[in-house]
């Protein structure tokens, strides 16, 4: 099974050129970030930064919307799932 918005694409761009470990320290700054901030507006500017990112990395708008669909799907199905076991 291939899950096509998940494959590399080589592109030649700041992004794309940039050293692995660097591009490792900016997912755990966005993970460990979006753990510790609490307000709305720095987790705001925090996507703002991921979607500068996505936005010099030049990769198609489609990945993007197949990747929001699937975690909208299982955020609807933990929904449910919480409704179901959640008592009180």
């Amino acid at each position: 099974m291939s899950l096509g918005f998940m494959e590399y694409e080589a592109k030649d761009n700041i992004i794309h050129r940039m050293d692995p470990r660097t591009k490792l320290f900016f997912m755990l700054f966005i993970l460990v970030g979006s753990i510790i901030l609490r307000d709305l507006f720095s987790l705001a500017l925090l996507v703002l930064f991921g979607l500068c990112w996505w936005v010099l990395a030049r990769i198609p708008i489609s990945k993007l919307k197949t990747l929001v669909m699937a975690i909208m799907g299982l955020a609807v199905l933990f929904t449910v799932a919480q409704g179901f076991f959640y008592f009180r």
